[in-house]
C-alpha cells in the first residue's frame, strides 16, 4: 500500500491546484496507514508484509528461501526523508500542453478518424464531448448510453473559445449536429483541452481523463453501466 503527498507550485494555474487538491477531499478521503495494515495482517495470519519506503530494500530471493532471513528486508536508515517538500510539475504540464497546438487538431476530421480508430460502435449511446482535451478509454464508463457530447474546456471546465464541441452517436458512429429524436441514453463529457488532446494524440485510455479530476460528466439517465 502506498501513500502519496503532493503540493502544486504556486506559479502554475491556481485554479488547477484548487481542482486537483480540493480541501474536502483531503479532509474526507482518508487513507489507511500501511503500518496499521501490516500489524493487522501479522496478528491474523503468518503472511509477511512489506511497505516500500525510500532507502528500504526487499531481497525476494532471500525471502523465498527463508522468510525469517533478517537480511531479506532492510529498512531505511533512521531519519531517512520520506516525502518531498516541493514538486516541479512543469515537465509534466509542458508534456500535456505540447499536444494542444498539434497540427492534427487544426482540422475537425480528426474526430471521425479518432472514434473510428477506437472502434466503439453499434451501441445505443450518444455522447457530447466538451473537450478541454481528452481521449477515448477502452471501456467507456457511459457504455449504457448511445449518444455523447464532447466539450473541450479551460481549467475551470468552461467551454474553450475555439475548442471542439461535438456530438457522437455510437449507434452508427455518426457525428450529428443535434441529438436524435429516438429514445437514447446521453452523456456530456467536459474535459480539459490539454489532457484530452494528449490522450487522443497518443491513443491512451480515457482513464487519464478521470485521474486528477480532468473531466466533468453528466448523464441522462444518471445510471452507471459497465459494458
Amino acid at each position: 500500500m502506498f501513500t502519496f503527498a503532493a503540493t502544486l507550485p504556486e506559479n502554475k494555474l491556481s485554479s488547477l491546484a484548487m481542482l486537483l487538491l480540493p480541501r474536502y477531499i483531503k479532509e474526507t478521503n482518508t487513507k489507511n496507514d500501511p503500518n496499521q495494515l501490516n500489524n493487522l495482517i501479522k496478528k491474523s495470519c503468518d503472511v509477511i508484509t512489506w511497505t516500500p519506503r525510500p532507502g528500504a530494500t526487499l531481497d525476494l530471493g532471500r525471502m523465498l528461501k527463508d522468510p525469517t532471513d533478517s537480511k531479506g528486508i532492510m529498512e531505511p536508515p533512521e531519519g531517512t526523508k520520506i516525502y518531498k517538500d516541493s514538486w516541479d510539475f512543469d515537465p509534466y504540464l509542458e508534456t500535456l500542453y505540447s499536444a494542444v497546438e498539434d497540427e492534427i487538431f487544426l482540422h475537425s476530421s480528426w474526430i471521425k478518424e479518432y472514434f473510428t480508430w477506437a472502434g466503439f460502435k453499434n451501441y445505443n449511446l450518444v455522447v457530447r464531448n466538451v473537450l478541454k482535451t481528452a481521449t477515448l478509454m477502452n471501456v467507456l464508463p457511459f457504455a449504457a448510453l448511445s449518444f455523447a457530447q464532447m466539450i473541450e474546456t479551460d481549467e475551470d471546465f468552461n467551454p474553450l473559445p475555439g475548442g471542439y464541441d461535438y456530438l457522437v452517436d455510437f449507434l452508427d458512429l455518426s457525428f450529428p449536429k443535434e441529438r436524435p429524436s429516438r429514445e437514447h441514453p446521453y452523456e456530456e463529457i467536459r474535459s480539459r483541452v490539454d489532457v484530452i488532446r494528449y490522450v487522443v494524440k497518443h491513443g491512451l485510455l480515457w482513464d487519464d481523463l478521470y485521474i486528477g479530476f480532468q473531466t466533468r460528466l453528466q448523464r441522462d439517465p444518471d445510471i452507471y453501466h459497465h459494458l
